[in-house]
């Protein structure tokens, strides 16, 4: 993955440009259509997780270590906010397709 894609900066291989276009100028339609999809950058994470991941303390080694696992576990929650309590909690969610 040597050619990075001219709208969305994505990385490919040269033998995923599109079929016309020409080698000297690769186009790609897997990432963005060739630009046709635009999506948000992504935003900063909140400082204390930016903290986790990033520091050498204890905790955050720790962290890193079983984060699969946290993932895993919150894969199927979603925040919910009440307000008329003012308090934000976890709420397990199941779906199916």
């Amino acid at each position: 993955m040597d050619i990075e894609c001219p709208d969305c900066g994505a990385l490919h291989w040269m033998a995923e440009k599109t079929y016309k276009s020409p080698k000297s100028a690769p186009r790609f339609s897997k990432c963005c259509k060739e630009g046709a999809v635009m999506l948000p950058a992504i935003k900063d994470p909140p400082d204390d997780l930016k903290e986790l991941l990033a520091s050498q303390d204890q905790d955050a080694v720790e962290f890193r270590k079983n984060i699969r696992c946290y993932n895993s576990a919150l894969a199927f929650t979603r925040r919910l906010r009440v307000p008329r309590f003012g308090f934000t909690i976890l709420r397990w969610e199941i779906r199916f397709a």
